[in-house]
């Protein structure tokens, strides 16, 4: 008998089968630096963070910002920033963005530096923490770099050069601000200056200007390169003219704002003005004071006024219970003829 052999190939089908590999929550946040590349960092103050604020700042102002790194892909990576520990009432961390503001101004402080704790989290609490120095740059710190370029561009392009710089100096380039070029009575809109602090990561201090100064004059050249680049055809300065390196002038540093002397006037007058209502408020217990002598004094003037016209009537008729033949101690005891009259008169009476 014959039988036919089925093929194990036969009454058999296919199907397409897609995968998705789901991303595990299993990294934590890092903080990294600008100048440093390990793969992560801890806490100890030789990996802390440095900034410097102007003595000069107001609150507001913008101090840094820390970057964290997650691997985690999606909402698992993403981080949220927080401070910990150390000054917070001085500064505020955006969770989001990382950026570092001012709450407060520190001149009245006398400190050199502040110190912040500031955490990194995800979203299932795994977080990294990084030491943040910030350090008070006095004015005699701070220079004034003259660079070509519109205000508005050097403003937009400002966290580019300033990495570029950090790569080329070996410092962190503190920004304070930028103003339009000023020579003399005119306005250069083609260059701008800015306002600007070094510090050296590795000793975590304010570079000296005189080392900065040393630098820039060496490495001009490609300083002013850096800042080239962003003029383009349509841009209004065509020209780029060299970089230039200034110290800010005594006079600068003294020089106050309007809007400072206005503060310090109303200061003085509501000083005076507390000082002549705190007069006054101790002033008018003792006027009173006086004021009721005054008036115990003026009663007891009437009382012993009336006491002797009521003694002058009782000696005239009688009625007193003194004699009226007599008056106090220390008066003139000789009787007055109206007196011996009105005695003789009662006597007569009586009878």
């Amino acid at each position: 008998m014959n039988r036919v052999k089925r093929s194990s190939l036969q009454n058999t089908d296919t199907i397409t089968l897609e995968l998705e590999v789901l991303d595990v929550n299993d990294n934590p946040p890092c903080f990294r630096t600008d100048l440093k590349q390990p793969p992560c960092f801890s806490s100890s103050s030789e990996d802390s963070l440095v900034f410097g604020v102007p003595i000069s700042a107001r609150p507001g102002d913008f101090i840094g910002v820390i970057e964290a790194s997650d691997p985690d892909s999606s909402s698992a990576g993403q981080v949220r920033y927080n401070i910990t520990d150390g000054d917070a009432s001085t500064f505020y961390i955006n969770p989001k963005s990382g950026q570092i503001w001012l709450r407060r101004t520190v001149y009245q402080d006398r400190r050199d530096n502040y110190t912040l704790t500031v955490s990194a989290s995800d979203q299932d609490k795994n977080e990294d923490t990084a030491r943040i120095t910030v350090l008070v740059v006095p004015s005699s710190g701070s220079m004034i770099l003259t660079v070509p370029g519109m205000t508005d561009q050097i403003e937009t392009e400002k966290q580019e050069w300033i990495q570029k710089l950090g790569k080329l100096t070996g410092y962190k380039f503190g920004f304070e601000g930028s103003t339009p070029h000023r020579e003399g009575n005119q306005i250069d809109l083609c260059r701008t200056d800015v306002l600007f602090h070094c510090i050296d990561p590795k000793t975590n201090s304010l570079v000296p200007t005189n080392f900065v100064k040393k630098f820039i004059t060496n490495h001009s050249k490609e300083i002013t390169a850096i800042f080239c680049q962003y003029l383009n055809a349509s841009s209004q300065c065509q020209g780029c003219g060299d970089v230039t390196f200034k110290q800010i002038p005594p006079n600068h540093l003294t020089k106050m704002s309007i809007a400072e002397i206005a503060l310090i006037v109303i200061g003085a007058v509501l000083l005076v003005e507390m000082a002549v209502l705190i007069a006054m408020l101790l002033a008018t217990p003792s006027s009173k004071k006086e004021e009721i002598e005054k008036q115990e004094t003026g009663d007891a003037d009437m009382r012993e006024l009336q006491s002797m016209q009521t003694s002058s009537f009782s000696r005239a008729t009688g009625n007193g219970v003194i004699n009226p033949m007599f008056v106090k101690q220390g008066e003139d005891q000789t009787p007055h003829l109206d007196t011996l009259w009105s005695a003789y008169v009662y006597m007569c009476h009586t009878r």
